[in-house]
């Protein structure tokens, strides 16, 4: 795969980017699951979390909250 990934935001194409700076925007909410790449070698344009599932992948489900103790009598 190549370093020099494209993705497209309001119809603009922005790149090259590295695997790197993908995960800085991703995790600042600037780019999203849904937000289409290309990278040399690719058909054609495709989501980042089809292209890239461990950039966008969830983070695991939190425990639930533990309840707080029984007030003494």
């Amino acid at each position: 795969m190549s370093d020099a990934i494209y993705i497209a935001i309001d119809g603009q194409r922005q790149g090259p980017l590295t695997h790197d700076q993908l995960r800085s925007m991703v995790a600042s909410g600037q780019a999203a699951a849904d937000t289409l790449c290309w990278y040399e070698g690719m058909a054609e344009w495709s989501a980042l979390g089809t292209a890239f599932p461990d950039l966008v992948a969830t983070p695991a489900t939190p425990a639930p909250p533990v309840a707080p103790p029984a007030p003494s009598p």
